[in-house]
């Protein structure tokens, strides 16, 4: 049986597949089995993945259901203790594997493995915002850590996570709900208050923006247009739905997960604000109350709901 199981979600990304694929055959270690799931492609990419041959790879063909039930149809049909998520847009270094799976055996009461990222092209080191030093090692999150820092750590997730099987099958997986956006964020938050992690220093998987679709660097850094990313873009899936986190919130943990949704929607309602989208700001304003116990972020939101053509000062400051 193999010792891991990969696991990549693919839909329509034939120009780029065969780099991800290729990327987990060139891994260090070789003891895993590789489950595509073709979550509905219209374009050449699971023929693509059918040509590969490779007794360690399954391709699962499904109608569209997103990436979130893509992933849990994995999940489903693996064999293995451990299981590792690479999207087809991305790619591991060499020693992906071998890496985390060491560290999860050296650390069992860790559930999973969050390692550095390489962006783009150009391989940029993805460094954490500043003012934040992300911790290494086995690490447990404390009941009164900031939001900020919480929130890098789960981003840091975003491009691939290697973990044991069975505490994410328990959690109930990834975010379904054919959602499109933070479907994945939303295990590792739940990983996060309910596990021990292990916080790898070492860049090992490259995050290929520039192959993505919505994602948090298109619509920070306005690859594509501002007004246009953050309108087309849902809302990330915990603040969608919440309560799924809030059941399986351990009760020390409750007040940091109220607040960590407040600073989340805070942020998402200033964004949106200043993008043309009062609507959905209000509506988020309406719902987390407690978004203003961040007293500067939310004046700022009051003033650009308040005075919509100030929204350019408040930008510049």
């Amino acid at each position: 049986m193999a010792e891991v199981t990969v696991i990549l979600p693919l839909y329509n990304k034939a120009r780029c597949i065969t780099r991800a694929l290729d990327s987990v055959l060139n891994q260090t270690i070789q003891n895993f089995e590789i489950i595509v799931v073709d979550d509905g492609s219209t374009d050449e990419s699971a023929q693509i993945v059918g040509k590969i041959n490779d007794p360690r790879l399954r391709l699962i063909r499904q109608a569209n259901a997103g990436p979130g039930a893509a992933r849990n149809r994995g999940l489903a049909e693996s064999r293995s203790k451990y299981a590792a998520f690479l999207d087809a847009d991305d790619e591991w270094l060499p020693g992906f594997l071998e890496t985390n799976l060491t560290s999860l055996k050296d650390h069992p009461d860790c559930a999973a493995v969050f390692c550095r990222n390489l962006q783009g092209v150009e391989k940029v080191p993805c460094s954490a915002p500043p003012g934040i030093q992300l911790p290494e090692g086995q690490w447990r999150l404390p009941v009164d850590f900031r939001p900020a820092p919480l929130n890098a750590i789960i981003a840091s997730a975003v491009p691939s996570v290697f973990c044991a099987r069975q505490p994410v099958v328990d959690l109930g997986g990834f975010y379904e709900d054919n959602c499109r956006f933070g479907e994945d964020i939303f295990l590792w938050l739940l990983v996060c208050l309910n596990h021990p992690i292990y916080l790898e220093p070492a860049a090992l998987v490259v995050y290929h923006t520039e192959d993505s679709g919505l994602n948090w660097y298109h619509t920070t850094k306005n690859k594509f247009n501002a007004i246009g990313q953050v309108a087309k873009r849902p809302l990330n899936a915990w603040l969608l739905a919440p309560d799924r986190i809030r059941e399986k919130c351990p009760a020390d943990y409750k007040p940091l997960l109220e607040s960590f949704l407040a600073y989340d929607a805070l942020s998402e309602a200033n964004t949106r604000s200043s993008n043309g989208d009062a609507e959905t700001a209000r509506a988020l304003a309406r719902q987390y109350r407690q978004m203003n116990s961040f007293r500067w972020d939310y004046a700022k939101l009051r003033l650009k709901l308040s005075f919509p053509k100030a929204k350019a000062l408040v930008r510049r400051n």
